[in-house]
């Protein structure tokens, strides 16, 4: 929430946008459900990297790969939504600061041993996709 926060006011991160009408309550100009959102997709990127034999480091790394993939996909049809507006195209300084921040979470949330690997994680990643793919095509 405070990157998101810090995106909003300043513009820093992301790249200059406000958020719309259509996702409810606003904390501090941000809607609640995005930090709900950030932690869903933190966890279910995660589990989906726990299952891979390997450091945590990289784990967390393909996390945020997920991450972004999913990013890529929802950036399109939130716009077209009204979840947030863009003040011109969507800059790149979006994605690269999604993957700093998602990076950064992926890393604590790693080096905090919280991942596990959990089947409904996987389910909930390639519906968002499915979900995401579709909307981009019917959009």
């Amino acid at each position: 929430m405070a990157a998101e926060w810090l995106g909003v006011h300043t513009g820093l991160l992301f790249g200059n946008y406000i958020y719309g009408n259509n996702l409810g309550p606003l904390w501090y100009g941000v809607p609640i459900i995005i930090g709900v959102n950030w932690i869903m997709l933190v966890i279910i990127s995660g589990s989906i990297a726990e299952r891979l034999k390997t450091h945590w480091l990289l784990k967390a790394f393909l996390g945020t790969l997920l991450m972004l993939a999913l990013d890529v996909l929802i950036e399109p049809v939130a716009v077209q939504s009204d979840y947030w507006v863009w003040s011109g195209e969507i800059p790149l300084s979006n994605f690269l600061g999604w993957a700093l921040i998602a990076f950064v979470i992926q890393i604590l949330y790693f080096s905090m041993k919280l991942g596990e690997q959990n089947k409904v994680a996987t389910v909930l990643y390639f519906i968002q996709i499915v979900f995401f793919s579709i909307l981009n095509i019917v959009l």
